[in-house]
């Protein structure tokens, strides 16, 4: 897999509780692996409002081992703040997405290939529908990242995502089944632009 120089992968809170909830309750560290390598090599966004969101009451080991990683690679503050309020008031966002969704803006307008990965319908289409190029997938598209760089199999990708609807997550059993075939049969090759 060929890596983009600038690409950078911007989340928001339900990407990192997916992370935190496949830790805790299915045992498997596939995206904490994902967000220390993402971190470590520079490609990996959470913003400061992120950050606080998913950190403010951590108490179980996987959040707090996922706000370590956060809290050494540093927080992303350099989005415009008065975006950030027109998307809470304007589009509905929470905070946290709005967030998100602005710091992509900002990294898409200032030349970086981004990837913004979002479990919230609209702010998936808000971002799409800007034209800027950004990448929009939901929580799913971490585990075909862990896939495509080698941190965990397509058999346990495809497992956790198959276990994610029991888990609480926005994802029907039916979408979880394609995502898991999808993860078995794919070769290594990113269908879109690789983190």
């Amino acid at each position: 897999m060929t890596l983009q120089k600038r690409h950078v992968l911007v989340v928001d809170t339900t990407a990192l509780i997916t992370a935190e909830r496949v830790l805790e309750a299915l045992g498997s560290d596939c995206l904490l692996r994902l967000v220390a390598r993402l971190y470590r090599e520079g490609r990996l966004v959470v913003t400061d409002i992120v950050y606080r969101e998913f950190c403010g009451g951590c108490r179980t080991r996987g959040c707090l081992d996922l706000c370590g990683i956060i809290e050494a690679g540093g927080v992303y503050r350099g989005y415009d703040r008065g975006r950030l309020e027109l998307l809470v008031a304007v589009e509905g966002l929470d905070p946290g997405e709005a967030s998100a969704v602005a710091a992509a803006e900002s990294l898409a307008l200032r030349g970086r290939s981004v990837t913004i990965v979002t479990a919230d319908r609209v702010a998936r289409e808000f971002i799409e529908n800007m034209g800027l190029g950004v990448d929009v997938h939901g929580d799913l598209y971490l585990f075909e990242a862990a896939k495509l760089r080698g941190i965990c199999g397509p058999e346990e990708a495809a497992g956790l995502v198959e276990s994610l609807p029991a888990l609480g997550r926005r994802v029907t059993e039916s979408l979880a089944r394609s995502m898991a075939e999808a993860l078995r049969s794919q070769s290594t090759e990113a269908r879109g632009t690789s983190i």
